[in-house]
């Protein structure tokens, strides 16, 4: 492979990654809807906070009022392992080292200085992006071999020749890739009889392929907790195999909704206000998915 094409096939591998990041990211982010957020509060900065850095902290700035910052944890932790102070920073804003509140240890903090609530993506504050690139890789893999093994049923041949002709040929493949309707030669470009054709019968294989790019997609939103059956495969699927997977969406979806809503509801009890997180059933095929073992997760009657 010459040095355009390697570098063609890198920028089309960088791409399809990225694209598969993104296409992914816009997904997870949307999973949640919230209501009566403060207008200083930016919720597409909270959920994408949360989905590359897994935690934020909700304080009150003496400037800006009510804000949402990334925060970074201190190593002081509780009995219960969780962190009595952080570091709150921004862009723009001066870092401010603040408690934790945590609903039970304000007597044990200085009166003179403000909690941060933590909002976790996560029961262990572990970000969204750090699966869903592995997922990505994957993706991308299946992707480019599709690719790769269309191109062979395209030119499945192999050609040898002599070296005072691969230049030519070079230039005449890179017309055909181009799929120029017309290809013109001189009259000696066949004069050799050194040019052979071999046929390396490349399989088609696009077709489970395909299958398997699907099996990793669903695998991704089952991870997101978001409804994935297969309709092609939902008349063989048996009762025990679905309701498998619905479980797994439902707890998937449910621990990330239980956080969410843990902090809205510290956040109203520290600083008086009225916050709640609902989940997006525009997301969802199928809102049953998400009815818990553990807890019915909240709905609208009108969705």
């Amino acid at each position: 492979m010459n040095k355009k094409a390697m570098e063609r096939s890198a920028i089309m591998n960088n791409n399809t990654y990225n694209d598969y990041c993104y296409r992914i990211k816009q997904i997870a982010t949307a999973r949640f809807k919230y209501e009566n957020l403060p207008e200083s509060w930016d919720v597409d900065f909270l959920e994408n906070t949360l989905y590359f850095k897994g935690v934020l902290g909700a304080w009150k700035h003496e400037d800006f009022g009510n804000v949402i910052s990334e925060v970074c944890i201190s190593d002081k932790l509780n009995l219960y392992r969780m962190p009595i102070q952080c570091n709150c920073y921004g862009l723009d804003i001066t870092p401010r080292n603040k408690y934790v509140y945590n609903g039970v240890n304000v007597k044990d903090i200085d009166p003179s200085r403000s909690c941060v609530v933590l909002i976790k993506n996560n029961p262990d504050m572990w970000p969204t992006f750090n699966t869903i690139k592995l997922f990505c890789k994957r993706l991308y893999e299946v992707e480019r071999t599709i690719d790769v093994n269309m191109k062979q049923q395209k030119t499945p041949l192999l050609i040898t020749c002599k070296q005072n002709k691969r230049l030519s040929l070079l230039n005449l493949y890179e017309k055909y890739d181009g799929n120029e309707p017309v290809i013109y030669g001189t009259n000696d470009l066949m004069s050799d009889t050194g040019i052979n054709v071999i046929n390396t019968g490349a399989p088609y294989l696009v077709d489970k392929l395909q299958i398997q790019k699907q099996a990793i997609w669903n695998e991704v939103l089952t991870f997101l907790g978001i409804n994935n059956n297969d309709v092609e495969k939902k008349e063989r699927v048996i009762k025990a195999e679905t309701e498998s997977n619905n479980h797994f969406i439902s707890l998937n979806l449910y621990n990330a909704y239980r956080c969410r809503k843990h902090a809205c509801d510290q956040i109203n009890e520290y600083f008086g206000l009225n916050i709640n997180v609902k989940i997006n059933y525009n997301l969802l095929n199928d809102s049953s998915l998400v009815d818990n073992p553990v807890e019915k997760v909240e709905v609208d009657p009108d969705e």
